[in-house]
Protein backbone atom coordinates (compact mmCIF):
# COMPACT_ATOMS: atom_id res chain seq x y z
CA UNK A 1 0.00 0.00 0.00
CA UNK A 2 1.05 3.91 -0.98
CA UNK A 3 1.21 5.71 2.49
CA UNK A 4 -1.58 7.85 0.92
CA UNK A 5 -3.31 4.57 0.57
CA UNK A 6 -4.10 4.36 4.59
CA UNK A 7 -5.69 7.42 4.49
CA UNK A 8 -8.40 5.91 2.02
CA UNK A 9 -8.38 2.99 3.69
CA UNK A 10 -9.21 4.76 7.13
CA UNK A 11 -11.74 6.88 5.25
CA UNK A 12 -13.87 4.26 3.86
CA UNK A 13 -14.28 2.06 7.49
CA UNK A 14 -14.89 5.23 9.11
CA UNK A 15 -17.77 5.57 7.42
CA UNK A 16 -18.53 2.09 6.87
CA UNK A 17 -18.26 2.05 10.90
CA UNK A 18 -18.75 5.37 12.01
CA UNK A 19 -18.73 4.54 16.16
CA UNK A 20 -15.67 2.92 15.84
CA UNK A 21 -12.13 3.48 16.58
CA UNK A 22 -9.77 2.95 14.12
CA UNK A 23 -6.01 1.36 14.69
CA UNK A 24 -3.40 0.87 11.76
CA UNK A 25 -2.18 -2.62 13.15
CA UNK A 26 0.69 -3.13 10.34
CA UNK A 27 2.29 -0.83 7.88
CA UNK A 28 5.98 -0.36 6.64
CA UNK A 29 7.70 -0.21 3.41
CA UNK A 30 9.73 -3.44 2.11
CA UNK A 31 12.78 -3.20 0.21
CA UNK A 32 14.02 -5.94 -2.03
CA UNK A 33 16.83 -7.90 0.22
CA UNK A 34 18.09 -4.72 1.87
CA UNK A 35 18.23 -2.79 -2.11
CA UNK A 36 17.18 1.09 -2.74
CA UNK A 37 14.08 1.31 -5.09
CA UNK A 38 14.35 1.79 -8.24
CA UNK A 39 12.41 5.19 -7.84
CA UNK A 40 14.63 6.21 -4.95
CA UNK A 41 11.66 6.18 -2.50
CA UNK A 42 13.04 5.65 0.78
CA UNK A 43 11.76 3.64 4.18
CA UNK A 44 12.46 6.92 5.70
CA UNK A 45 9.88 9.09 3.40
CA UNK A 46 7.45 6.08 3.75
CA UNK A 47 7.14 6.40 7.09
CA UNK A 48 7.16 10.50 6.94
CA UNK A 49 4.41 9.80 4.69
CA UNK A 50 2.18 7.32 6.15
CA UNK A 51 2.45 9.59 9.27
CA UNK A 52 1.37 12.54 7.31
CA UNK A 53 -1.63 10.77 6.03
CA UNK A 54 -2.33 9.22 9.83
CA UNK A 55 -2.54 13.04 11.29
CA UNK A 56 -4.61 13.85 7.81
CA UNK A 57 -7.44 11.30 8.75
CA UNK A 58 -7.49 12.66 12.73
CA UNK A 59 -7.82 16.24 11.25
CA UNK A 60 -10.72 15.17 8.70
CA UNK A 61 -12.24 13.67 12.13
CA UNK A 62 -11.73 10.22 11.66
CA UNK A 63 -10.90 8.58 15.00
CA UNK A 64 -7.33 7.07 14.64
CA UNK A 65 -6.12 6.06 17.88
CA UNK A 66 -2.64 4.36 16.73
CA UNK A 67 -0.40 3.09 14.66
CA UNK A 68 1.95 -0.10 14.38
CA UNK A 69 5.24 -0.22 12.13
CA UNK A 70 5.78 -3.08 10.26
CA UNK A 71 8.77 -3.88 11.60
CA UNK A 72 11.06 -3.10 14.15
CA UNK A 73 13.66 -5.89 12.61
CA UNK A 74 13.73 -8.07 9.19
CA UNK A 75 11.57 -10.85 9.58
CA UNK A 76 11.38 -14.32 7.73
CA UNK A 77 8.20 -13.10 5.69
CA UNK A 78 6.21 -14.66 2.31
CA UNK A 79 8.77 -17.55 2.74
CA UNK A 80 11.77 -15.30 2.36
CA UNK A 81 14.17 -13.15 3.94
CA UNK A 82 14.63 -10.65 0.72
CA UNK A 83 11.51 -8.47 1.48
CA UNK A 84 13.08 -6.21 4.17
CA UNK A 85 10.86 -4.44 6.61
CA UNK A 86 12.84 -3.58 9.29
CA UNK A 87 13.72 -0.26 10.69
CA UNK A 88 16.72 -2.23 11.96
CA UNK A 89 18.48 -4.89 9.39
CA UNK A 90 19.30 -8.18 10.02
CA UNK A 91 21.25 -10.79 8.09
CA UNK A 92 19.75 -13.68 9.47
CA UNK A 93 21.08 -16.03 6.16
CA UNK A 94 24.97 -15.16 7.14
CA UNK A 95 25.18 -13.62 10.63
CA UNK A 96 24.62 -16.00 13.05
CA UNK A 97 24.53 -13.56 16.22
CA UNK A 98 21.40 -11.58 14.18
CA UNK A 99 23.41 -8.37 14.63
CA UNK A 100 20.64 -5.40 13.95
CA UNK A 101 21.60 -2.80 11.93
CA UNK A 102 19.56 0.68 12.09
CA UNK A 103 18.65 2.17 8.91
CA UNK A 104 18.53 5.66 7.55
CA UNK A 105 14.82 5.53 9.14
CA UNK A 106 15.22 4.79 12.47
CA UNK A 107 16.15 8.28 13.47
CA UNK A 108 12.63 9.41 11.39
CA UNK A 109 10.71 7.06 13.65
CA UNK A 110 12.31 8.42 17.06
CA UNK A 111 11.17 12.01 15.96
CA UNK A 112 8.19 10.97 14.97
CA UNK A 113 7.77 8.80 18.23
CA UNK A 114 9.32 11.91 20.83
CA UNK A 115 7.22 14.78 19.05
CA UNK A 116 3.05 14.89 18.10
CA UNK A 117 4.17 13.46 14.26
CA UNK A 118 5.45 16.13 12.13
CA UNK A 119 4.09 20.25 11.26
CA UNK A 120 1.03 20.97 9.18
CA UNK A 121 3.14 22.63 6.78
CA UNK A 122 5.20 19.34 5.71
CA UNK A 123 3.47 17.45 2.80
CA UNK A 124 4.57 14.27 2.02
CA UNK A 125 6.85 12.85 -0.59
CA UNK A 126 4.65 11.45 -2.92
CA UNK A 127 1.82 14.26 -2.76
CA UNK A 128 2.28 15.09 -6.52
CA UNK A 129 1.72 11.67 -7.45
CA UNK A 130 -1.38 10.41 -5.18
CA UNK A 131 -4.18 12.59 -3.30
CA UNK A 132 -6.59 11.01 -1.25
CA UNK A 133 -10.24 11.07 -3.11
CA UNK A 134 -8.29 10.95 -6.50
CA UNK A 135 -8.81 6.91 -6.72
CA UNK A 136 -11.56 4.39 -5.99
CA UNK A 137 -10.93 2.07 -3.29
CA UNK A 138 -11.13 -1.52 -3.96
CA UNK A 139 -13.16 -3.09 -0.55
CA UNK A 140 -10.39 -5.47 1.11
CA UNK A 141 -13.00 -8.04 2.30
CA UNK A 142 -14.19 -9.00 -1.03
CA UNK A 143 -11.72 -11.59 -1.78
CA UNK A 144 -12.68 -13.09 2.07
CA UNK A 145 -16.61 -12.99 1.27
CA UNK A 146 -16.55 -14.53 -2.08
CA UNK A 147 -17.43 -11.58 -3.96
CA UNK A 148 -16.03 -10.02 -7.28
CA UNK A 149 -13.37 -6.99 -6.76
CA UNK A 150 -15.40 -3.43 -7.28
CA UNK A 151 -15.05 -0.04 -6.30
CA UNK A 152 -16.30 2.23 -4.02
CA UNK A 153 -16.34 5.89 -4.72
CA UNK A 154 -15.56 6.54 -0.75
CA UNK A 155 -18.79 6.97 0.42
CA UNK A 156 -18.79 3.12 1.83
CA UNK A 157 -21.68 1.53 -0.03
CA UNK A 158 -20.39 -2.01 -1.93
CA UNK A 159 -22.37 -2.93 -5.05
CA UNK A 160 -20.16 -6.47 -5.37
CA UNK A 161 -21.77 -9.53 -6.40
CA UNK A 162 -21.67 -13.11 -5.92
CA UNK A 163 -18.52 -14.59 -7.34
CA UNK A 164 -19.26 -17.06 -10.51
Amino acid sequence: MQPEGIYDALRYYAGRYPNLPLYVVENGMPTDDGKPRADGYTREAALQDSVFWLQRAKADGMDVIGYNYWSITDNYEWGSYRPRFGLYTVDARTDPSLTRRPTAAVPVYRRTIASPGWGADRAPVLLGRFRPGDRQLVHPVDVHVGLEPHVDGGDGEREGREAA
